[in-house]
C-alpha cells in the first residue's frame, strides 16, 4: 500500500459532456494502477493521473481540478502545474 500517492480519476459523461475530477478511493498498489492504465485505454472517457497525497490534499487541489476539468488536458498544461502525471 502507497499512502504518499493519490489517485485522481476524471470523467467525462458521455450525454451531457460534463467533467467530474474525484479522488479514487483504493489501496494505491501496482495492480490498480496497472487495472486503471488498461480501463483508461478501453474507456477514453476515464484519464487516471497520479500525485503525491501531500499535493493533492494540500494548496495545489485546486490548481490540479482546474487543469482537469479543462475540454483538453494536454501533457503541456501538467508539465506547467507539475507534481502530477497520467497513469
Amino acid at each position: 500500500m502507497n499512502e504518499a500517492l493519490a489517485v485522481i480519476c476524471r470523467e467525462i459523461d458521455r450525454s451531457t459532456g460534463n467533467i467530474a475530477v474525484y479522488e479514487i478511493q483504493a489501496e494505491v498498489d501496482n495492480r490498480l494502477l496497472t487495472v486503471l492504465s488498461i480501463r483508461s485505454r478501453i474507456n477514453p472517457e476515464l484519464r487516471y493521473f497520479a500525485t503525491a497525497r501531500v499535493r493533492w490534499e494540500g494548496i495545489w487541489r485546486k490548481d490540479y481540478e482546474a487543469i482537469l476539468k479543462r475540454k483538453k488536458v494536454t501533457p503541456e498544461a501538467l508539465k506547467l502545474i507539475g507534481g502530477i502525471v497520467e497513469i
